[in-house]
C-alpha cells in the first residue's frame, strides 16, 4: 500500500520530469488531484503543543498517550487522543507496548498441579427420573410424541432468553403443514 505522501512525490516527479499534467500524472497514480495539492498547514500552537506533552511524559515516564491526553484535557486544553498520539509517536515518547501474561495451567511437563484451595463439584440441579414413561404418564403427554423442554427463568430478562424464538424454531423444525399442532 502506497502512502498518500508517496503518491504525492510520484505525482511531483512526474509532472516535473516527464512534462506531463498533473491531470494525467493524477490518473496514472491513481489518486485525486486534489490530494495531489494538498499543502499540510502546521499549526501555530503546535511547538508549544508539543514541549507541553514532552514535559508531561518526562515528568511520568510511565504514562501514555491516553493519559497524557486526559491530564491536557484536565488542565483546559482542546486536544484529541489521536493527535497526542501522533505527537508522542513522532516525537518517540511512546510506551514499549505491554506484553500478554502467558498463563500455565501446569508445569513444564504439562501434568496439572493440586489446586491451592478445595475444589468441590456441584452437579446441576436437575433430577432425571429413571423411567420416562412414567413421567409422561403423570404429565398426560402423549407417548408417541415428541417431548421438548424449555428451561426460563422468570427472574431472567424476556428479551435475553427469547422464548417465542424457541418456539418458533421448533416448529420450522419439527412441525409440518398438515400437524397444526405438535
Amino acid at each position: 500500500m502506497v502512502s498518500p505522501r508517496d503518491r504525492r512525490r510520484a505525482v511531483e516527479r512526474l509532472v516535473t520530469e516527464r512534462g506531463l499534467s498533473q491531470r494525467h500524472a493524477c490518473q496514472l497514480v491513481g489518486m485525486q488531484r486534489s490530494t495531489a495539492r494538498y499543502v499540510r498547514h502546521a499549526r501555530s500552537e503546535e511547538a508549544d503543543t508539543v514541549a507541553l506533552i514532552r514535559e508531561y511524559a518526562h515528568e511520568q515516564p510511565m504514562y501514555g498517550y491516553r493519559i497524557i491526553s486526559a491530564m491536557l484535557k484536565h488542565d483546559g486544553y482542546r486536544i484529541n487522543r489521536k493527535r497526542v498520539y501522533r505527537i508522542c509517536r513522532q516525537e518517540g515518547l511512546q510506551l514499549p507496548r505491554r506484553k500478554p501474561m502467558k498463563r500455565r495451567y501446569g508445569d513444564s511437563t504439562g501434568t496439572l498441579r493440586q489446586a491451592s484451595i478445595p475444589v468441590q463439584w456441584i452437579p446441576a440441579p436437575i433430577h432425571v427420573t429413571p423411567s420416562a414413561d412414567a413421567l409422561r404418564t403423570t404429565l398426560g403427554l402423549p407417548e408417541k410424541r415428541r417431548v421438548f423442554l424449555i428451561n426460563f427463568n422468570a427472574t431472567s430478562s424476556y428479551a435475553r432468553k427469547n422464548p417465542e424464538a424457541i418456539i418458533k424454531a421448533f416448529r420450522r423444525a419439527f412441525c409440518t403443514a398438515s400437524a397444526s399442532s405438535y
